[in-house]
């Protein structure tokens, strides 16, 4: 006799219990101040990153405008480390748009902010699509983000000291993770066509306003992450680079 034995019908998540953190599937992109074989005050005209699934083109940042491109410093990056610094008179961008990528985009970044009263343009951005702001610090000590519509994320902040950022643009679904703060709330839904560094969305010209500070890392998933999966992100970044909020 053969006995035959049949599991009721599974769900998706029976136990309530949410899946372990992913922090791995679907980079994007990633650049890193550390991949760049530079001495210290050389300009940064190009940064090609080292990891993610974006082909050559969209992992190249080779274009700054007519003012100047950002500097390496080997010494001022978290733990004396490298960075790409800022001085609100440069940026860096893809020199071609490229393919759409659509929402939701996950972004995260090592960065530093060296100015904010009086860095509140829509020139300042930490990174932007050639659409409009994914990151940029504004007026009072705090941080904004949105891809078509811009929300404060965190505030009290402090100048020139480093932080690890997670913003997963989704539209309504938006959620972000930076020193301890988590918010939710609608930050836009657009595509992200082209990356820039320290300058506002579309750049060529002069930069006067830029963004006043410094990268050591940044990247980008193409997928929304949860609210722990940000969290477990900022954890990982504290890791390798530990002293940073």
């Amino acid at each position: 006799m053969t006995q035959i034995i049949r599991a009721p019908t599974a769900l998706s998540n029976p136990t309530g219990i949410l899946p372990l953190p992913n922090i791995v599937d679907n980079l994007f992109v990633k650049w890193k101040a550390s991949d760049l074989a530079l001495s210290n005050g050389a300009d940064v005209t190009g940064w090609i990153a080292g990891d993610g699934l974006a082909n050559s083109t969209i992992k190249n940042l080779n274009q700054i405008p007519t003012t100047a491109a950002p500097k390496m410093s080997t010494t001022t990056g978290p733990n004396s480390g490298k960075a790409v610094v800022f001085d609100g008179s440069c940026a860096i961008r893809h020199s071609t748009t490229f393919t759409a990528q659509a929402q939701p985009i996950t972004l995260y970044g090592v960065v530093r902010v060296d100015q904010f009263t009086g860095n509140s343009t829509t020139a300042n951005r930490i990174v932007a699509s050639a659409t409009g702001s994914m990151l940029r610090p504004s007026t009072t000590p705090i941080l904004v983000a949105g891809l078509g519509s811009e929300k404060t994320i965190v505030s009290g902040l402090g100048v020139g000291t480093w932080y690890a950022v997670a913003v997963t643009l989704n539209g309504a679904n938006s959620l972000s993770f930076v020193n301890g703060t988590a918010f939710s709330g609608d930050m836009g839904s657009d595509t992200l066509t082209r990356v820039i560094l320290g300058g506002s969305a579309g750049l060529l010209g002069t930069v006067t306003t830029g963004f006043k500070g410094a990268i050591a890392e940044l990247g980008m998933f193409t997928r929304a992450f949860r609210a722990d999966e940000l969290s477990t992100l900022v954890d990982k970044l504290k890791l390798t680079y530990p002293g940073i909020s």
